[in-house]
């Protein structure tokens, strides 16, 4: 991809970049801390994804209705930490890569289960911002530890 030559279009570049980010940075947050609102607004209405290969969709109600039936049955608890994310900016759309790391707590015993996934993700600009249209979840790796209880902190007063 050619970098724009002109400033404004550079900064808008840097801008669009940032705000598609941010949209993945809300679905991780929306999804850990299972609010259906912000993870809905991360989607257009017409959104289609895979997950692991299973289609949910299309429309993110669609979407968030998927994921929020996996809840207490494969996912008691979960915290996204995204990296590698690669944006190819096509004017008012959006081809982006990203990989994340999921810790997740499910199953009975307990147990954490550390997933290695990949996004492609097709990004549309609309009147309420970016927003994801396409969303392909791949899973490359998982593991999976028994889970240790939360080691309170003493207080230094006790």
């Amino acid at each position: 991809m050619t970098e724009p030559t002109d400033l404004e279009a550079r900064v808008r570049a840097i801008e669009d970049r940032l705000a598609i980010e941010d949209v993945i940075i809300r679905y991780a947050t929306a999804v850990d801390t299972k609010d259906d609102e912000l993870l809905a607004e991360c989607f257009t209405d017409d959104a289609t994804a895979s997950f692991a290969g299973v289609p949910a969709g299309p429309g993110g109600a669609a979407i968030v209705a998927f994921l929020a039936s996996l809840r207490g049955v494969v996912v008691v608890g979960s915290t996204h930490r995204f990296s590698n994310i690669v944006v190819t900016l096509d004017g008012d759309e959006a081809d982006v890569q990203s990989s994340a790391v999921v810790y997740g707590v499910r199953g009975e015993p307990l147990q954490l289960r550390l997933r290695g996934i990949r996004y492609h993700d097709r990004f549309v600009r609309t009147a309420m911002g970016w927003r994801i249209a396409r969303r392909v979840h791949s899973p490359s790796w998982e593991g999976a530890a028994e889970s240790v209880p939360l080691t309170p902190i003493p207080h230094p007063d006790a």
